[in-house]
């Protein structure tokens, strides 16, 4: 299921439109899925399905949220913009191909979406806000002696209203705008159906499904993370940025899915002032098997190492 997109004032007109359609009246969904199919063809989005039930005044907007790899996206969407005269006015969206990254773990629907109720109400409904004072209350050097001040703000904090609870139709595992490689890209998320208040339209939440990576047992020494690797014969070797005034060690921690790695940080010297000079430095550790075409994970980062 596909949320309504909440961008401006929309409406949903129940009939109206098409040829007839006077100044000032969207045209109908039809005419706008006509108007806007060859713009959507020239951005390779033609035969893909299209909203066309939102209105922005006598405009109506076509959205397509397309496939990508057999699964479905949000927030990743084409809109094409029909004025009242059936012509295309505006369009936008995502041009460039998405390319195939590295592999990361996923976790289930039920895990995403406890995760999702747990940042949503970290508020907390007994939470207080902020008084109504914004700043100090100005002097009024010209109020007459005796008569009344200034009314002061309100100084006890006015509780938070308790979070909202909505009810999760369905889930879709898909993909959704995140950051992947440091440049702006599409992650895998789970896609949360919710039903809307009162009858009304429903909307789609989105979570990623990346799972937290499962850091080997921790040591005594902190961590850095790992940038870069490679492998041959088994041999994994891992550059980092460390400094001499530390000794280093390399864990691995081998699963089904990608390799996890932590660079441990031991100071020679605790307590002792040290010249943080940078170096690129390597560590090599011997996995169970030939690496293969898993990926390798920083297990304090959670983001994928570069193969060198």
């Amino acid at each position: 299921m596909r949320g309504k997109d909440t961008c401006g004032p929309a409406t949903l007109p129940g009939a109206g439109g098409g040829a007839d359609a006077g100044p000032g009246t969207p045209v109908s969904e039809e005419a706008a899925r006509a108007a806007a199919a060859p713009v959507l063809a020239a951005a390779g989005l033609a035969g893909a399905k299209a909203d066309a039930r939102l209105t922005e005044g006598a405009v109506r907007v076509v959205t397509v949220d397309p496939v990508v790899g057999g699964l479905p996206t949000q927030g990743w969407s084409t809109r094409v913009s029909v004025g009242a005269d059936g012509a295309v006015v505006a369009a936008g969206g995502e041009l460039r191909v998405p390319v195939r990254a590295a592999e990361r773990p996923v976790t289930g629907a039920v895990e995403a979406l406890a995760r999702l109720n747990a940042r949503s109400g970290g508020a907390g409904g007994g939470t207080p806000a902020p008084s109504g004072c914004a700043t100090s209350v100005p002097l009024e050097p010209d109020a007459a002696a005796g008569g009344p001040g200034p009314v002061p703000c309100n100084p006890d904090p006015r509780p938070m209203k308790p979070p909202r609870t909505e009810t999760v139709t369905g889930a879709v595992f898909g993909l959704a705008p995140g950051t992947v490689d440091g440049a702006r890209g599409l992650v895998p998320a789970w896609l949360f159906a919710v039903a809307g208040r009162d009858g009304g339209a429903g909307r789609t939440v989105t979570e990623p499904a990346a799972a937290e990576p499962a850091s080997p047992a921790p040591g005594d020494g902190r961590t850095v993370p790992g940038f870069a690797y490679t492998e041959a014969d088994r041999k994994l070797t891992v550059t980092f940025w460390g400094s001499p005034c530390s000794t280093y060690a390399v864990e691995a921690r081998e699963q089904d899915g990608p390799v996890l790695v932590k660079i441990t940080d031991t100071p020679n010297q605790p307590g002792q002032a040290c010249i943080m000079l940078a170096q690129e430095m390597s560590l090599t550790t011997t996995l169970g098997r030939p690496l293969g075409d898993r990926a390798v994970v920083d297990a304090t980062t959670g983001k994928p190492l570069q193969r060198r």
